[in-house]
């Protein structure tokens, strides 16, 4: 096996980072993390990262990434280090190395395949992310955010985007195992955290049943390794679970090879500020 170069992934709890997170946890690839939080001065409009740990200000972030957000992979060291940012491409890329691991996640190596996967990517990312989730809890990026309804407007037109995509990705689950081709690849990885993000969502179960990971379709379309389940916690922790409950709703069966929920619908929340954290840095 090659060796993989040195990398380090700059993510943030709640974010999409932690689809390349899972992935090299998957696949084992060694990597240095820097968990990135927002900053007193930053908000859902104007987004601020720093390092939680207070060893990265937001001004050195720049130098990294001018854009400021997460993922941004540095893959190796020194003056020769190169910054791959934007989800689609630090997906890639993290895949890439996973397969020189043996873990192949692009699926089988034809043209129709990859493409199928790079659809994928670029719909979720540009679209569901980006005009629906972004839309939803960052209205500011949209519009003047001063303006109480036209915020509104914009929050309802990001949720009828989740609406569509949810169905359209549901429609292409039906009797399915995996979104692409018959084995798990990265855009399983990153359905996996996009259900998550709408899952207080009511009745999001019954509308979206393919989809829904609390019904016995569960284990056949979301990440089949115990190898992802250390790095839930600090990722769902402000995004999913309230506080007092984290860490109590699944075990790994390694008889069977997936997540088990320990009972149904246990996984959601109704909580109040349980997204928040998600919505803030998003």
């Amino acid at each position: 096996m090659a060796t993989p170069p040195p990398l380090t992934l700059y993510s943030c709890k709640g974010s999409c980072a932690f689809i390349p997170h899972a992935i090299l946890a998957h696949a084992g690839v060694p990597f240095s993390l820097v968990m990135m939080k927002q900053a007193p001065d930053g908000n859902r409009t104007n987004s601020r990262l720093e390092a939680a740990d207070g060893s990265l200000s937001h001004e050195a972030f720049l130098t990294i990434n001018p854009r400021g957000y997460v993922p941004t992979l540095v893959v190796g060291s020194g003056p020769d280090a190169e910054i791959i940012t934007e989800l689609p491409a630090v997906v890639t890329y993290v895949a890439s190395v996973a397969a020189d691991q043996g873990h192949n996640l692009l699926g089988a190596p034809d043209h129709l395949t990859r493409a199928r996967i790079a659809e994928w990517l670029a719909w979720t990312s540009g679209t569901l992310l980006m005009t629906g989730f972004a839309a939803m809890w960052r209205p500011g990026r949209f519009a003047d955010d001063s303006d109480a309804a036209t915020m509104e407007n914009v929050k309802r037109r990001g949720s009828e985007v989740v609406s569509k995509s949810f169905a359209t990705i549901d429609g292409k689950l039906a009797g399915k195992h995996f979104a692409v081709g018959d084995g798990l690849t990265v855009v399983d990885f990153a359905l996996y955290l996009y259900w998550w993000w709408w899952d207080d969502e009511p009745d999001v179960e019954t509308r979206f049943p393919n989809y829904a990971h609390d019904s016995s379709q569960y284990h056949l379309y979301y990440p089949k390794t115990s190898n992802i389940n250390p790095i839930l916690g600090p990722y769902r922790w402000d995004f999913v679970y309230d506080p007092d409950l984290s860490n109590t709703f699944y075990t790994f069966s390694q008889e069977r090879g997936f997540f088990d929920p320990i009972s149904p619908g246990a996984f959601r929340t109704n909580s109040p500020g349980s997204f928040e954290h998600a919505r803030g840095i998003l």
